[in-house]
């Protein structure tokens, strides 16, 4: 990021070839500077409870109400830390922030 920043909302999308129901929780991990040890945040949730089914094979978990400081300058990723799910087709992950408008 170019500037400081406060993560607001990470929404996390799996794209199946099918339909699932999943009871295994998923824990997706975003992080700066290339290191998975530099936590920002983990986002834990399984298909069945806590993902919408947006069109039989599109499901989809919302986290928000987040204040999470990310100071500019560094890089930002995210990879799935734990679970097995087959998630056959596609993974998205998006993330909504505000920027501090006093800090370039």
């Amino acid at each position: 990021l170019p500037y400081d920043a406060k993560l607001r909302a990470v929404a996390i999308t799996y794209f199946f070839s099918s339909t699932s129901s999943s009871t295994a929780d998923q824990t997706w991990r975003l992080f700066h500077s290339g290191n998975a040890s530099n936590v920002v945040s983990d986002f834990t949730f399984d298909v069945a409870n806590d993902m919408t089914n947006t069109d039989g094979n599109k499901y989809v978990y919302v986290a928000t109400g987040l204040d999470i400081q990310m100071n500019k300058n560094r890089t930002y990723s995210a990879r799935r830390e734990s679970g097995s799910l087959d998630i056959q087709t596609a993974v998205r992950f998006d993330v909504w922030y505000t920027r501090h408008t006093a800090n370039f």
